[in-house]
């Protein structure tokens, strides 16, 4: 089950914003658990601030032109969709966007994607994460992360008119010269299932006192304690719930 949206930031940028909400209406029509109408039309205020930030990202790194953006990404068994993805070569950038002044929990909202991508997406283990929001409203803190620190930098947030130096910011502080870039087509279409304790993702958690726990069932049901947030993923969990803001 794909992102509804691919295309590398310079491909983004160019295209109108009605042709991006075009596709993703099209997508969510198709898909079998679809998202709310309302939620796609948030895209319509939501997508000229993201790609105001890419472009302006582009334009202080000429290379960020070909970094893959994934747009309404799904995470199986959770029933969750990571409003966009960047692929910045080696690191991924998962983004929660909020629209209007309302206070929200979104930080705690793509920590949690975050986690998710690390613990159970086979292409995103062991790889640098950075979780970032972008909203003009006041974002409760997440609380501290129960683990994961190595891989998962601390949230970013970003106001809408500064989505272009918070992008910039990140891939100054976190991309490397001469690392091996993401697939994005193998990334995108990655399995998510547990990643084993003694795989070298996993393995950078041991010790840790956040227990992850497989049952004997086949399938990829586990459930994640969490401090505050305890999740089950599982045949019975809802899929695609219909995300607001």
């Amino acid at each position: 089950m794909p992102a509804y949206y691919r295309a590398p930031l310079h491909q983004f940028v160019q295209e109108s914003a009605s042709s991006v909400l075009w596709k993703l209406t099209v997508e969510n029509g198709i898909a079998q658990f679809q998202l709310a109408p309302e939620a796609i039309e948030a895209w319509r205020l939501q997508l000229p601030t993201l790609m105001n930030g890419c472009a302006e990202l582009m334009a202080a790194v000429p290379t960020a032109a070909g970094y893959e953006l994934l747009l309404e990404y799904p995470i199986p068994r959770v029933g969750k969709r990571i409003d966009a993805v960047l692929l910045m070569n080696e690191v991924i950038v998962a983004i929660e966007i909020k629209t209007g002044y309302a206070p929200s929990a979104a930080e705690r909202q793509v920590d949690d994607y975050a986690i998710y991508l690390v613990c159970f997406h086979e292409p995103s283990g062991g790889r640098t994460i950075v979780p970032l929001v972008i909203s003009d409203g006041h974002i409760a803190s997440g609380g501290v992360r129960p683990f994961a620190d190595e891989v998962i930098r601390p949230c970013r947030i970003a106001s809408t008119v500064n989505v272009g130096q918070t992008l910039i910011s990140i891939e100054h502080e976190n991309c490397k010269s001469g690392v091996k870039t993401i697939n994005a087509d193998a990334w995108g279409r990655g399995r998510f299932r547990p990643i084993p304790p003694n795989s070298k993702p996993r393995s950078r958690y041991r010790g840790s006192s956040t227990p992850v726990r497989k049952t004997s069932e086949p399938s990829l049901r586990m459930t994640a304690v969490l401090p505050g947030r305890r999740t089950t993923a599982g045949p019975s969990a809802p899929r695609f719930a219909r995300r607001s803001g």
